[in-house]
């Protein structure tokens, strides 16, 4: 089976490493695969096996790099084009057309995204979905979302969770990992988020979290509560002024790092205040790596999350009520910890994810071969 993925670039995003960690594990399995950027810059990540070629050149509408996706299909002889984000979806389906490639699936990576997402281009987004043989996102609700957003028929919406290599041991010890968190006393509960400082992340929520939780009683003793945040993006510049104006001093922005997985060994808890959400990658690996999750219900969170750690309204009340009651009982962390472990590893590893796509290109190769 010879399989492409087209997506926009593969820098630090969740949907970026999930598209990595797939491909990589279907050209383990023996299919012939490889992947096709289509940002202006290529953003590559190190030390990737699959093969990855860089097609468009500049930003804006490009018809040309439709061309050379089109003739790349071909020469490779392409059968399934699995096209990710929006420039995956408008330029990999209109090639994968004018190649005549068997097969289009598109994971929608924003599948509880507002239907004014994109902008003008959203009528175009639903069209191009409609298109597609098959539209995998997360959960139920997730389809329903999608079915009523885009017009699809339901039958045409797979569900295939996210996954991730779990039980990847981290290399870094704990006192590393907070002092590069710039976590500053050793009784300090860590409070960690992870991803880009965009709007629908809503880190302003966050910000009020912060604004509301210094402290937390463990015990006979106060110990403060340290908020991080690891990403880039837009906001910053908003979000900077809204911590120095409410004078936030336990929040932090990181910034970007390539290590944010290994970080979190350093973190008590992990957070996470989006607004609305796919299934984010970051959740999957803190989890994996035993940190409690504490997030609002958007997108697929609740089901992530299960018994594994809290999805509460997005509420900063609520969810400040939610770092002190987990950061003041360690023996709940600890249960958390190991459920968050064990959930992650059964439900949610990258092997589970490569069977259900393989077997969701077969059928559908199957039906186009008639």
């Amino acid at each position: 089976m010879i399989v492409t993925h087209v997506i926009q670039h593969l820098g630090l995003g969740g949907a970026e490493s999930f598209v990595v960690d797939l491909a990589s594990a279907q050209m383990a399995l023996g299919l012939n695969v490889d992947i096709v950027l289509l940002g202006p810059e290529p953003k590559l990540r190190d030390s990737i096996e699959v093969p990855v070629t860089h097609l468009r050149g500049r930003s804006g509408p490009d018809p040309v790099a439709v061309l050379r996706t089109r003739n790349h299909l071909r020469s490779r002889g392409t059968e399934v084009v699995h096209t990710h984000t929006f420039s995956g979806l408008i330029y990999g389906e209109a090639a994968a057309t004018l190649a005549r490639s068997k097969v289009v699936v598109f994971t929608d990576h924003a599948s509880s995204s507002p239907r004014d997402f994109y902008g003008r281009r959203q009528r175009v987004a639903n069209l191009m979905e409609r298109r597609a043989d098959a539209v995998v996102t997360f959960d139920d609700q997730l389809r329903r979302l999608i079915t009523a957003r885009s017009s699809l028929d339901e039958r045409r919406v797979a569900i295939i969770p996210n996954g991730i290599r779990t039980g990847i041991e981290p290399t870094l010890p704990r006192h590393s990992a907070r002092h590069l968190l710039e976590v500053s006393a050793d009784d300090a509960i860590a409070v960690v988020a992870i991803g880009g400082l965009r709007a629908e992340k809503n880190y302003s929520l966050l910000v009020e979290v912060a604004r509301l939780v210094h402290h937390v009683r463990i015990g006979g003793r106060l110990a403060p509560v340290e908020f991080r945040i690891i990403g880039e993006g837009n906001e910053r510049s908003r979000l900077e002024q809204e911590i120095s104006r409410g004078s936030v001093s336990n929040l932090r922005l990181l910034g970007p790092r390539d290590n944010a997985r290994e970080l979190l060994i350093g973190a008590d808890l992990f957070i996470n205040t989006s607004d609305w959400e796919g299934m984010p990658i970051a959740v999957l690996e803190a989890m994996d790596m035993g940190i409690p999750v504490i997030a609002t219900v958007a997108g697929s969170l609740p089901t992530i999350v299960g018994n594994a750690g809290v999805a509460c309204d997005q509420s900063a009340p609520a969810l400040a009520a939610e770092v002190v009651r987990l950061a003041a009982n360690h023996d709940l962390r600890q249960q958390l910890s190991e459920r968050a472990k064990t959930r992650a590893r059964d439900c949610f590893d990258i092997s589970l994810s490569t069977l259900s796509y393989i077997a969701l290109y077969g059928e559908l190769l199957a039906r186009a071969n008639g």
